[in-house]
């Protein structure tokens, strides 16, 4: 076991999701306001989804390969019943409060849009969705790669590691090719069709991939996690204006755009590992943006409803700055009153199906 990952809390991770998190409000924001600067910078908030999917697959990976070592093995079942405390009482809560709006408020929300929500496919093309269940791609994503993942790594550590490669050079393939052209020109037009869920399925995987090869590198000490520690006021300055330009393309267009990103995230991620006592450190650790850590998820949830409705209430208004003031005292209420009072009652129980503890 590695020292620096021999602990049951990494503090800086929620601070991270607290920015994560951040970068998706502000985005989403400025779909009112349009702000140019903002959104070259943020582009649709799909950074802040990313730093997300690389902390993900870093943390659930290092929380399995720490069982595996300690008990020789991976239960599969507490895993899943882990992730279903976590993730779905607020998602389903969401969308339960979506068919209310719907039914009484007319709220405009299709039957397959739920559907969609409901069993995590919103990022198949076949599960089109409007605005308020858009942001349920991300989560799909997740748990298709968490249905398939954990058991290959149990069974064999070797294949595991390779066939995340595997995936990697898939995923860079899919994105240049276009399914959907080739299926209007060649005849077999079913076969590209079904090419192109495919695509769909593993096109934002990297990011969760580039996590968990983290995990690994680390376990395996082939991490030059020393020279990063060394070096991480450094790596900040230049990496993360690096990350912002790469990732929104703002210089150049390419398949490897998202991919190059997550792993210089990832590397920013592994410089916030230990304590210390450099200014970032104090930052991310700062109570109040670790409380917004801890409900990030929360968060990621409801703004889609709060932040989409106010846009359509005060679209081209006056009253547009007051109003979204307004809606973040909305969101920041709906959100404390969901963890405290719902999703705590949920999150208790993990303690029972979790033989290696964490906090994070």
């Amino acid at each position: 076991m590695p020292e620096d990952l021999n602990i049951s809390h990494f503090p800086s991770l929620d601070g991270i999701r607290a920015v994560s998190v951040f970068i998706v409000l502000i985005a989403h924001a400025n779909a009112e306001f349009q702000n140019k600067i903002i959104k070259s910078i943020l582009g649709g908030g799909t950074l802040g989804v990313y730093i997300f999917f690389v902390i993900s697959g870093f943390l659930i990976t290092t929380l399995l390969l720490k069982e595996k070592i300690k008990t020789g093995t991976i239960s599969l079942r507490n895993f899943y019943i882990r992730r279903s405390l976590r993730i779905l009482p607020v998602a389903y809560l969401y969308l339960f409060t979506l068919f209310v709006l719907h039914a009484f408020f007319g709220l405009a929300v299709r039957p397959m849009e739920y559907v969609g929500a409901l069993l995590f496919l919103v990022n198949l093309g076949y599960f089109h969705t409007g605005v308020y269940t858009g942001h349920f791609w991300s989560l799909s994503v997740e748990e298709q790669f968490y249905i398939v993942f954990p058991s290959i790594l149990k069974k064999n550590y070797r294949v595991y590691i390779n066939f995340l490669f595997i995936l990697l050079g898939l995923i860079v393939l899919v994105r240049i090719i276009d399914f959907r052209e080739l299926s209007k020109i060649h005849p077999a037009y079913h076969l590209f069709s079904v090419l192109n869920v495919f695509k769909e399925l593993i096109y934002h995987l990297d990011g969760i991939i580039i996590g968990s090869l983290l995990a690994i590198c680390l376990f395996k000490n082939i991490f030059p996690l020393q020279f990063v520690y060394k070096h991480k006021i450094l790596l900040h300055i230049i990496l993360i204006p690096v990350i912002i330009v790469v990732f929104n393309d703002l210089l150049f267009s390419s398949v490897f755009n998202s991919l190059i990103s997550s792993v210089l995230i990832a590397v920013l991620l592994a410089s916030n590992l230990k304590p210390s006592r450099d200014f970032i450190f104090k930052i991310l650790n700062f109570s109040i943006l670790k409380r917004i850590g801890v409900l990030s998820y929360s968060t990621y949830i409801w703004q889609q409803l709060i932040l989409f409705k106010y846009s359509n209430v005060f679209n081209n208004s006056k009253y547009a700055y007051w109003g979204l003031v307004v809606c973040i005292f909305i969101l920041s209420a709906v959100v404390y009153s969901s963890y405290e009072f719902f999703e705590k009652r949920f999150l208790s129980l993990k303690e029972k199906f979790t033989k290696v503890k964490s906090t994070n």
